[in-house]
């Protein structure tokens, strides 16, 4: 007997999670177009440019002259196969807290203040999922200052 069930809150979960990195991904994709062609359509100076960088644990990062915004994040999605996971000899599907983290997402944003002498607004929001859907996100923290 499965005990594999297409419509269980964590086989939604994981649906629900796939959808969202898929759409992230239409997001990146729109986001490197974008800007692939801004840079086709600005003047080639220095001032103007601005730049999307994905450094290796780093997120997304867009910056130009004045301003930045960091998109970064940890999708850690586990799925379990058990046979024989009881005395009657059931199989067992599972998709169990994230092992190594947590799921996380957040993003930064900064922009320097004209004539202030260097002082830049930021800003910040990031938040801790975990599923089944009815705990997705189980903390969240919002942020703006400045600095300089």
């Amino acid at each position: 007997m499965s005990n594999c069930n297409r419509h269980s809150p964590k086989h939604k979960a994981a649906a629900d999670a796939q959808k969202a990195a898929a759409q992230a991904q239409d997001a990146l994709t729109q986001i490197q177009q974008t800007s692939v062609a801004a840079k086709e359509a600005a003047p080639q100076n220095a001032k103007s440019a601005s730049t999307i960088s994905q450094p290796p644990g780093e997120g997304l990062i867009y910056k130009n002259s004045s301003d930045s915004v960091r998109l970064y994040g940890l999708i850690d999605l586990t799925g379990v196969h058990k046979n024989n996971a009881d005395k009657a000899g059931n199989t067992v599907n599972d998709m169990p807290v994230a092992w190594f983290s947590g799921n996380r997402w957040g993003i930064e944003g900064e922009h320097a203040l004209k004539d202030t002498d260097g002082l830049k607004a930021i800003s910040s929001s990031k938040a801790n999922m975990n599923y089944p859907p009815a705990t997705w996100i189980r903390r969240a923290s919002y942020s703006t200052g400045m600095r300089g």
